[in-house]
């Protein structure tokens, strides 16, 4: 029997290049095939016309790998070949080479590859990952047939071997296994097997594993023509309803000639094809967009308590009882947590956001739990200030902090801080009646702030409305409670007490990993703290004093340094004393509060901040009484001719108060009779009516003014209107 091999199986044999095989073929027997080659035909080779080493690496294969079913198949299906003299292999056969399924029925492969030799060892889920599944059924089941032709054609030829399989296949010759492949492979179960079907899949295979996948049809274009107009509509941050871009697309010149718009089904269906975020862009913004998109999870395994801090503000979401006036405002609670354990270890509460109350909460961690390594937290003012990151004074480098700010508008990379937030003091502040959020019910909200304002008017307190020391308080017994109840990001236990599995509570994790590694804590001495955590401003000595906050204090000690530059460290509580350093941090002196002061009584950083924030609030107050004023009389109050300074409408202010109301003109005709000048006039038009009772008394600044008034024809009409109403009433006389 005369065997044919093709250039690249005796390529596989001789462990030589394809290259190397046809620069020999004038040495062995060939003959041309038409039908597969890329010029239309293509060489093979005589199996006897082969060196013998190559002779006797081909039977070595194909006595080593035996079809359980070939024999069978070729007694019946196949003329009885002639008989041919043994040939004589100069090496030994090995043993048959144990059979190990890789998928589906497949058989081992060959160590080279090619047309004759087994498919490759590639895994087929690695090297086709974003197939179907029942693309890769089809691929498996393909792959498990096509071995099995390597055999065959190893054996008899390709021709022969082919007709081999497809005789198998029609008289289901083949083991159950094997026969239940042949329709999923083929992809219909009429289907039959054919050469061109068997040569169209070795061709695939050699091109790689993703051509050997079927391929779905195409069932027309995926974008239909209306689809652009329709995102234009839908697309709108406005953010319009299917219906409504459906009707903007009905309106003429909305498409362009002969287009139809969809129906609302076929809107529908297209919009649930797209991708989320290609659906939604447009009526969401990039920040918005990224809550859709994958994100990274951190893990915080390998951490150890006190490396990394996190600290973040949050604005109450309940009214309590200010601690200086007693009236209703929304306090601000700064948190640091510990992103290895979860545990809340320093907490702030102050008036407003400042960089004080975020120092306060540091100090209340630091002192607590130790010195972090590094402090997690957002671009806000409290946190970007000389306070915390001047190199020579600010708090980062005195305690060796190194500070991370996280990217602009990208809370989620501090999602450990952000869900304490809501955890921790949204659920509290939903304890109170004051509670202001979008849960609490607008009815009941309205109904309750109501309530606070009328106690606060009538007796200066509400009982719905916390204290200050209440509200501190319950901070303290929410913060504990949280650090002591279980955690979903912490390991499961088992419960002693209980014998159920539960998460270990951020105390739990504390003391845990503080055991095991008790020098990962950084701790300072009780007598460092005051130092450590007071605030510092740069200032100049001047004679022996240095200033701040417009107070001056002094020490015999700066007498030496005049016109240099210090360190002034204060105490946020106590303005009687700062601490003055010099620019290598030496201490100087403790300057006290010398004689020469800004105000009477000293002045503490907390009063000078609620000193300037009243002023601001008194001079909106002043503006606001203006405004009303000139709604009642149409001017602003005059004195002597002349717009009122502020400290003169105070004045009038409060002797209109203590006196009662009197007619117009009275006070001047009273007051003019004693030959005196009012102190004040409360309008144009009192002013006016005074010079025409005591023209004597009036001076040239009086006249100048009312004939700039007089240029007014609302002035002018309002003197009309009251001369009539004096005829009236002397005619009533």
């Amino acid at each position: 029997m005369e065997i044919w091999l093709n250039v690249s199986e005796v390529a596989d044999l001789a462990g030589i290049a394809r290259q190397n095989v046809h620069k020999r073929l004038g040495s062995f027997v060939t003959r041309k095939v038409k039908g597969l080659g890329h010029a239309g035909h293509r060489y093979q080779l005589l199996l006897s016309s082969l060196p013998e080493p190559w002779q006797a690496a081909y039977w070595q294969r194909v006595n080593a790998l035996p079809l359980p079913w070939q024999d069978a198949v070729l007694t019946k299906a196949l003329p009885a070949p002639k008989p041919e003299p043994p040939l004589a292999l100069p090496v030994p056969i090995p043993p048959p080479v144990p059979v190990a399924h890789a998928g589906a029925g497949s058989l081992a492969p060959f160590p080279h590859g090619g047309a004759g030799a087994l498919s490759s060892p590639v895994p087929v889920a690695d090297a086709t990952p974003y197939i179907k599944e029942w693309q890769r059924a089809c691929l498996h089941a393909r792959l498990a047939l096509l071995q099995d032709l390597d055999r065959l054609i190893l054996a008899h030829g390709v021709g022969r071997g082919m007709d081999t399989l497809i005789a198998a296949v029609r008289a289901e010759q083949l083991p159950p296994e094997r026969q239940a492949l042949v329709p999923v492979a083929l992809g219909r179960a009429d289907a039959g097997l054919s050469r061109p079907t068997l040569a169209r899949w070795l061709m695939a295979r050699d091109r790689g594993l993703d051509h050997l996948a079927p391929r779905p049809k195409q069932r027309g274009p995926r974008v239909p023509p209306w689809a652009p107009y329709l995102l234009k509509e839908w697309q709108r941050p406005q953010k319009p309803s299917l219906a409504f871009a459906l009707e903007q697309l009905a309106a003429p010149g909305a498409l362009p000639a002969g287009l139809q718009p969809p129906s609302a089904s076929v809107a529908r269906r297209f919009l649930a094809k797209l991708d989320a975020v290609d659906r939604q862009r447009g009526r969401l913004g990039p920040r918005a967009l990224r809550n859709l998109r994958p994100y990274r999870q951190r893990d915080a395994t390998g951490l150890w308590p006190a490396e990394i801090f996190s600290m973040d503000g949050h604005t109450f979401d309940a009214e309590v009882a200010h601690p200086f006036h007693g009236q209703p405002f929304r306090p601000e609670i700064t948190s640091a947590i510990d992103i290895a354990t979860r545990k809340l270890v320093g907490w702030s509460v102050a008036l407003a956001e400042s960089s004080l109350a975020v120092l306060d909460a540091l100090r209340h961690a630091v002192q607590t739990h130790g010195i972090p390594a590094e402090l997690y937290v957002d671009n806000g003012s409290g946190y970007h200030n000389a306070l915390m990151e001047q190199q020579a004074i600010g708090f980062m480098a005195r305690l060796g902090i190194t500070k991370t700010h996280s990217r602009p508008f990208n809370s989620q990379a501090r999602g450990a801080i952000e869900r304490l937030h809501q955890t921790v003091w949204v659920r509290l502040a939903k304890t109170f009646a004051t509670y202001l959020g979008d849960a609490m019910d607008k009815e009941a909200r309205d109904s309750v702030h109501k309530i606070t304002r009328q106690d606060l008017k009538k007796v200066g307190k509400s009982r719905l409305l916390p204290t200050w020391p209440e509200f501190l308080a319950r901070c303290a017994a929410a913060v504990a409670d949280y650090n002591a109840h279980p955690h979903t990001s912490l390991p499961l236990i088992r419960d002693p007490r209980t014998g159920r599995k539960r998460h270990q509570s951020p105390d739990e994790v504390w003391a845990e990993l503080v055991q095991q590694n008790p020098e990962c804590l950084v701790t300072i001495r009780e007598t460092e703290v005051a130092d450590l955590f007071r605030p510092y401003k740069t200032g100049k000595v001047t004679r022996g004093m240095v200033r701040i906050f417009g107070n001056l204090y002094s020490d015999s000690a700066l007498s030496g340094h005049h016109g240099d530059s210090v360190f002034i460290g204060y105490d946020i509580h106590d303005a009687e004393r700062v601490w003055v350093r010099d620019r290598n941090q030496a201490l100087i002196a403790v300057a006290r509060l010398d004689a020469n002061k800004s105000d009477y009584r000293p002045q503490t950083a907390l009063e000078h901040s609620h000193a300037t924030r009243a002023k601001g609030r008194l001079i909106r107050l002043e503006r606001h009484l203006d405004e009303v004023h000139l709604e009642l009389t149409g001017s602003r109050p005059v004195l002597e001719g002349r717009l009122a300074t502020p400290e003169e409408q105070a004045a009038a202010r409060e002797y209109l108060a203590e006196s009662a109301p009197a007619p117009l003109g009275a006070a001047g005709r009273d007051e003019g009779e004693t030959g005196q000048r009012p102190r004040i006039f409360r309008s144009d038009l009192e002013l006016w009516q005074w010079v025409q009772d005591h023209p004597a008394l009036a001076n040239d600044q009086d006249r100048a003014y009312l004939a700039e008034c007089l240029e007014d024809e609302d002035f002018r009409d309002l003197i009309a209107r009251e001369a009539q109403k004096k005829s009236r009433l002397s005619q009533t006389a």
